[in-house]
Formats: C-alpha cells, sequence, structure tokens
C-alpha cells in the first residue's frame, strides 16, 4: 500500500505537458476560449478591439459562399475560419465577409457607385464608393490605412483590405443594436461607425458584426422598401445648441456632418465644402469663418447634393486669411451650431 502511495506522490509532481496557447476570458466570465491557431490569429491581428471576445466554441460549420465545411468560431465582431488548403501560410485563418453578410440579412446589398473620387478620401473603383475622415486626420479613412492584418509581403494597403475588405456604401447615419445613432459605413468585413464625443482613439469603432449575424442566422430580416431620401437632412443626430460668436474661436465639437470643410486656399481665398451624407442638404444662412482674424469668409445659400463639392470664394471685400501665421476655419449652419472645423497644420 505504502509503495501505492508513493507511487502517486511521485506521479503528482512530474512536469505536466505544457497546454496548446489558449486564450481564455474568466475575468469577464466568457465561457469560450480561443486555440490555436485562431489564439495566435487573435492575438497578432487587433485583439479584442478588432475581433471582440467568441460568443460560441469552435466547430465545423459550412461557409456560406462556398458552402464548404471549415473548422469555425464566431467572434462577437467577425468569424474566423481554419483553411486547411493554406496551412503553413499567413491565410491558413480567414475571416468572413460579415458585412455583406448582414447586409443580405437586412435586405440590403452594395450601395449605388458614387459619382466619383473625393478630395482627400480614398476611392475604391470597384465598388465605387469613397472612404473619409471625419474629422481632421480621424474617422474612416484613418483607421482604415492604420489598421490591418499582418501578412507578410503585403503593403499597409494590402493589409487593410484583408481586415476590412472594399467599402459597399457610403457614409449614412444609422442606428446600431445600443441605440446610439451615428455615421456608419459597410465594408465587406466590418461596419466602421463614428462616435465623435468618444476619446479620439474610440471615436472610431468597429460594429458587433459577428453577434449580429450569428444571433440572426437563418433568419433573414425580408427586404424592405429603400426609404425616399428626405430633401434636407439635418446636420447631426443630436446638434450641438447654437455657438456662434462672430467668428470667435469655438470650444463645441464639430461632427463634420452632414457637410464638411474640405480645404482652405489662402492665396486664392477660397475654401472648399463638401456635402458628404447621402442626401441633398440647404445650407441657407451658413457661415464661414476664418478663426485667426475672426473674420466671416462668406455666408452661403441654396443647397448641395449629396457627394457635391463646391468652391465658395470670400465676399470680405479683402483679404481675411493669414499666409503667415496659424488660421483655422469653421463652418455654423443657420441656426449657429458648429457644423465643421478644418484646423490649419
Amino acid at each position: 500500500m505504502r509503495r501505492w502511495i508513493w507511487l502517486l506522490l511521485v506521479v503528482g509532481f512530474l512536469p505536466r505537458p505544457v497546454a496548446a496557447h489558449n486564450l481564455c476570458f474568466v475575468e469577464v466570465s466568457n465561457p469560450y476560449c480561443l486555440e490555436e491557431p485562431f489564439s495566435d490569429y487573435w492575438e497578432d491581428n487587433g485583439g479584442l478591439p478588432v475581433f471582440g471576445y467568441p460568443i460560441a466554441a469552435a466547430k465545423a460549420e459550412a461557409n456560406p459562399d462556398t458552402d464548404m465545411s471549415y473548422h469555425t468560431q464566431w467572434l462577437e465582431r467577425n468569424r474566423f475560419e481554419v483553411h486547411p488548403e493554406n496551412a503553413g501560410t499567413a491565410y491558413e485563418v480567414l475571416l468572413g465577409l460579415l458585412g455583406k453578410e448582414r447586409l443580405q440579412q437586412l435586405g440590403r446589398g452594395v450601395a449605388p457607385r458614387e459619382v466619383g473620387p473625393q478630395t482627400g478620401c480614398l476611392w475604391f473603383e470597384e465598388t465605387g464608393h469613397n472612404v473619409c475622415d471625419q474629422a481632421n486626420g480621424l474617422g474612416f479613412k484613418s483607421y482604415w490605412q492604420s489598421h490591418g492584418l499582418k501578412i507578410p509581403g503585403l503593403d499597409t494597403y494590402a493589409r487593410s483590405l484583408q481586415l476590412f475588405g472594399l467599402p459597399l456604401t457610403g457614409v449614412n447615419l444609422e442606428t446600431n443594436a445600443n441605440g446610439d445613432t451615428v455615421q456608419t459605413q459597410w465594408f465587406e468585413r466590418a461596419r466602421l461607425e463614428w462616435h465623435p464625443n468618444n476619446p479620439d482613439q474610440f471615436k472610431v469603432l468597429l460594429g458587433l458584426l459577428g453577434k449580429e449575424v450569428y444571433t440572426n442566422r437563418g433568419n433573414p430580416i425580408l427586404p424592405v422598401p429603400t426609404p425616399t431620401p428626405a430633401p434636407i437632412v439635418t446636420p447631426t443626430p443630436a446638434p450641438p445648441p447654437p455657438s456662434f460668436n462672430d467668428c470667435q474661436a469655438d470650444p463645441t465639437v464639430a461632427s463634420n456632418f452632414p457637410v464638411r470643410i474640405v480645404s482652405v486656399d489662402k492665396r486664392a481665398e477660397t475654401v472648399m465644402i463638401q456635402n458628404v451624407s447621402n442626401a441633398p442638404v440647404a445650407i441657407d444662412g451658413w457661415k464661414i469663418c476664418s478663426i485667426r482674424g475672426n473674420q466671416l469668409h462668406a455666408t452661403l445659400g441654396g443647397s448641395l447634393a449629396a457627394g457635391e463639392t463646391r468652391t465658395i470664394n470670400s465676399t470680405a471685400g479683402a483679404p481675411i486669411w493669414s499666409n503667415t501665421e496659424k488660421d483655422d476655419a469653421t463652418l455654423y449652419d443657420g441656426q449657429g451650431r458648429l457644423i465643421s472645423f478644418l484646423e490649419d497644420r
């Protein structure tokens, strides 16, 4: 008997096999773990902000596009698939086309092509859509360019394309699952949302497409007629209070929607603005300001068609834009609410 006790003690202290690289999330009481190769892929390519937590255990599932079965795991923001035909390469794990799939569930498809490239934006000829920033150096364009999969041999553009895919729509105001009405743009593999009140690093958030597609599998929402755009759109879902003060500096955060200041040509004394929404915008009584000199560049009138870019000449009667010092530009609507801000860098 003593011999067996000693044997059990010895065996109990023997080194145990090293566990595979699994990622579990017990700190948030998540019952699902990520196993190799999903765990490596998750860590290497953005982790929680990009993919979210797992929402189901890994198992064999049929790919909806090819009907072929792959080892699959669903996450809050995407779907991982193991493709054995790519074993040993950077493409062993592939992402699902969840932006496309969710639009199909909603009875929507690829939006009609836009008029053409917009100044300062990324243009995707394949689908006919622009990807632009919502603020100076912040927004969908900057986020798309600064995030991507770590695949050797690919440039930055190709890495971003592997993560997000091509844009399928322009920017629209949409209400997400949390009830927030925000600027939204759909991509083949992602949905980008603009949250202007968040800190800069969290102003662009990825939608929970994995959760939405997974929850609604087998229960596609019936197609609904596309609503006719209203002739006039409101500047923001929750417009800021009026803050116009004779072209003084304004601490209000601008949404840069539905119209944004694209550029200022100080020498020519012109300002370029653009309607970045999908509907016409009335601009009667809107004002453009030079902040350096606290001077009015022009008062606007008429309307801007969806996607239209327009150059506005100064009506000040004399040069007002500083060519030697920093001179920011602001755009106010007819009620004195700050719509767009362009920092002079």
